[in-house]
């Protein structure tokens, strides 16, 4: 897959080790990359929280939801998920069938918020565009982004 922002990466598929964590091999050579789910880093301080929390959500359905928090050396997280449904989105890479989750985190401390949806491949349980917006605080939070071009694994 490429992405609108630039970042190529190719599927591996799960960790023979962990079926929790999908693999990626990315073509700026910083090697693979291991994600919760899909979602967020298995190497990421919170991926335990995320691990844990996920797994409420999972397998996706309608309506499903997900909290929990974590702690970090940057304080204390909470983090939200919902399965808002299904439906069929249009990207440059083609259209897809997509469970659309939205995921939000809070600082206990109410200094950020940060606000994602989700469009998440319902055959590869890969995301295919993702829009991200900070709501308070500053950061350098993942930007919006969309598939410009997807291979299915396989093929």
């Amino acid at each position: 897959m490429r992405t609108s922002e630039g970042r190529e990466f190719a599927f591996l598929g799960r960790d023979p080790d962990d079926a929790e964590v999908c693999m990626w091999t990315t073509t700026s050579g910083r090697g693979v990359s291991r994600q919760v789910r899909g979602l967020w880093s298995a190497t990421a301080e919170t991926s335990r929280f995320h691990r844990e929390g996920l797994r409420q959500l999972f397998p996706l359905g309608p309506s499903k939801t997900a909290s929990y928090t974590s702690a970090t050396n940057r304080g204390f997280w909470r983090y939200n998920w919902r399965v808002l449904g299904e439906q069929r989105v249009t990207v440059p890479a083609g259209e897809f069938d997509v469970w659309v989750l939205e995921f939000s985190e809070d600082s206990v401390n109410n200094l950020f918020r940060g606000e994602r949806i989700f469009y998440v491949d319902k055959a590869t349980h890969t995301p295919v565009r993702v829009d991200s917006r900070v709501v308070r605080g500053m950061s350098s939070y993942t930007p919006s982004w969309q598939a410009v071009t997807f291979t299915r694994p396989g093929r």
